[in-house]
């Protein structure tokens, strides 16, 4: 899989018309996420960001059938994702292993 198909898979399954009005948090939304996120949210909807201060607060996508806001729960929870399971006492953030995706070992 490339990066845009999957990343356009995920959006269409969340676009799907049962998840109508359901909002998506990911931590540090509008610091990385939205940013990679937009430029595939307007090839498959209308896309209105909320922004304040130069920051995206949230970002509704809306098809034909569905209306799905993606919000930054940063903005809640203002620590890290370490942070956070500590002071929940949960399992912590898993790590992606980043360096197994050169070109060499795929």
């Amino acid at each position: 899989y490339s990066e845009e198909r999957m990343i356009n898979k995920a959006l269409r399954y969340v676009l799907k018309p049962e998840h109508n009005k359901y909002k998506v948090y990911m931590h540090n939304f509008s610091g990385f996420d939205a940013n990679l996120l937009l430029s595939y949210m307007v090839k498959l909807g209308e896309v209105k960001p909320l922004i304040n201060d130069g920051r995206i607060i949230n970002v509704t996508l809306k098809s034909k059938d569905c209306s799905v806001t993606f919000l930054d729960s940063y903005q809640l929870l203002p620590a890290s994702l370490s942070k956070l399971a500590s002071t929940f006492e949960v399992t912590g953030k898993y790590y992606y292993p980043y360096k197994l995706l050169i070109n060499n070992n795929i």
